[in-house]
């Protein structure tokens, strides 16, 4: 990690020299300005932020353009599709950490606090700590609602419909910007440029670990911090809700699970909804509270890049693309950073374009060097924080944690009081850990009443998959401020032709 102090230093002398170059330029005429010209495909949080935080960062410097295949104009105005349009839109609860979360514009900051559609359930950590605030949850569907709603106020200009890439359109931009989440057609489309994931790195003796997750969108009754408590000491629910109880319930299966919830032919197979309802009733959540039930398959691969220039210079001028968000880093959504590491991917771009961005200059790959690098330090931090929520080693010997809960019946007692026992100890041990992290105290007692009203294959679930991994998990994390320079937009105007000299 670079020394803050020479850091800091770096920073007043390329602040100073910037200024002055600003303020040279600023005598001359702008009339000829070339703009710089992104495309963005994919209009979901992660892109929605590269946009407004690269117009913020810009002003009127720059031409973007957004492609959402899941958007609609009605009568000149954006909006997102609906079910009735064929848009199933997503409802889970998102968290995004403090510190990326302040390197936002500060008037998109202000809009989404003042919504009233954040919550603050999880406690301080490394990359939420006390001086900035709390991790802040959004629930998906109202983010991107706000999200495009601020869009739709400045000069991006949004197009309702899915971006190809062809010859005529490349000439047409300088960045291309992928943000289409971890299935995306553009990558794959790319895939001679930016080769292929490995799964190597996320497997175990040759097979890649994929976990299989019921998502079962509910209303809980239990307070916050009893939720975070009963969720960090197992690895077998999951449950992130806003402060009104309102989100999902995640449950991870075993191999023989996912079997049947795959080969179901109608209702849930009643061994998997017996594992259901003991989660409802440890969350405090009523049957009728359940709403609807989604699945997701979670896996993890290596990239071995994330930026490539399009087309081979030449007479033309060069352009370049870029994985972002979960089409370059897909996460297991475990740990809760899918988010955050998106918006630092995002923020990363916009920082080393406005850094590196000259009118009169094309762009060569090492200006993309920092930014490239950057993108290896977030798979690496946040992959391995994933990685974690995943397998645990036991005897120095790799599992996955669904094998764990497998085989819990054959390595836990059977005895209920010594189950809660131990269960009990990870929250007094939590206890410690989180001291005043929480926004609020969470009795003991109550959470033994909970889990005394688990049965004992749960428990014993419970128990065999462990708990989060959060000592090796931890640590410092990624902090754009050591890498970029905060300051002012450069006003790039071109210098006049000089006038031509007769001697004589």
């Amino acid at each position: 990690m670079p020394n803050r102090n020479l850091v800091q230093k770096q920073r007043e002398v390329n602040e100073e020299a910037h200024l002055v170059e600003g303020l040279f330029l600023s005598g001359y005429s702008k009339s000829s300005l070339s703009k710089l010209k992104i495309v963005i495909s994919g209009g979901g949080p992660v892109g929605l932020m590269l946009a407004i935080s690269l117009n913020d960062l810009f002003k009127e410097y720059i031409d973007i353009t957004i492609y959402e295949a899941r958007w609609k104009a009605v009568d000149g105005r954006i909006f997102w599709k609906s079910k009735e349009d064929g848009n199933s839109r997503r409802q889970q609860v998102v968290t995004i950490q403090s510190r990326p979360f302040s390197l936002l514009p500060r008037d998109l900051q202000a809009a989404l606090m003042q919504a009233g559609i954040c919550s603050e359930i999880w406690p301080y950590s490394e990359d939420s700590p006390k001086l900035i605030g709390r991790p802040k949850s959004f629930h998906i569907k109202d983010l991107e609602d706000h999200l495009l709603d601020y869009a739709l106020k400045t000069d991006i200009k949004l197009i309702p419909q899915t971006f190809t890439i062809d010859k005529p359109t490349v000439a047409l931009y300088d960045i291309l910007a992928i943000c289409e989440g971890s299935h995306s057609p553009t990558r794959k489309t790319l895939k001679d440029k930016f080769g292929e994931g490995d799964q190597t790195p996320y497997s175990i003796n040759g097979k890649q670990v994929v976990d299989t997750v019921l998502g079962l969108q509910v209303k809980s009754r239990i307070k916050s911090a009893a939720a975070v408590f009963l969720t960090i000491i197992q690895n077998r629910y999951l449950l992130n809700v806003d402060q009104q109880g309102f989100g999902y319930l995640n449950l991870r299966l075993t191999a023989a699970e996912a079997e049947q919830w795959e080969n179901r032919t109608g209702a849930i197979p009643a061994e998997l909804l017996k594992h259901i309802q003991q989660g409802l009733k440890l969350f405090d959540i009523l049957p009728a509270d359940m709403k609807s039930i989604h699945s997701f398959k979670l896996s993890m691969v290596h990239r071995n890049r994330f930026s490539t220039q399009l087309n081979q210079s030449g007479k033309q001028k060069p352009q370049f693309a870029f994985l972002l968000g979960d089409a370059a880093n897909a996460l297991h959504f475990w740990p809760g950073r899918g988010l955050s590491q998106g918006i630092l991917s995002a923020l990363s771009l916009a920082h080393c374009l406005l850094d590196r961005w000259r009118p009169d200059k094309a762009f060569r790959e090492a200006d993309f060097s920092k930014h490239e690098g950057i993108m290896h330090m977030l798979q690496h931090r946040h992959k391995t924080r994933a990685w974690y929520a995943m397998t645990k080693s036991i005897d120095d010997q790799l599992y996955p944690i669904q094998e764990l809960i497998t085989n819990s019946h054959l390595t836990q007692p059977n005895d209920k009081a010594v189950l809660i026992d131990a269960l009990m100890e990870r929250c007094f041990n939590l206890r410690k850990n989180l001291a005043d992290r929480l926004a609020e105290k969470c009795a003991l007692t109550s959470l033994y009443r909970k889990l005394r009203m688990l049965e004992v294959e749960t428990l014993q679930m419970l128990v065999g998959g462990g708990q989060w991994e959060t000592q090796l998990s931890g640590g410092p994390e990624i902090r754009l401020n050591d890498f970029y320079v905060s300051k002012p937009p450069l006003i790039p105007f071109q210098k006049p032709r000089l006038a031509t000299h007769i001697c004589g």
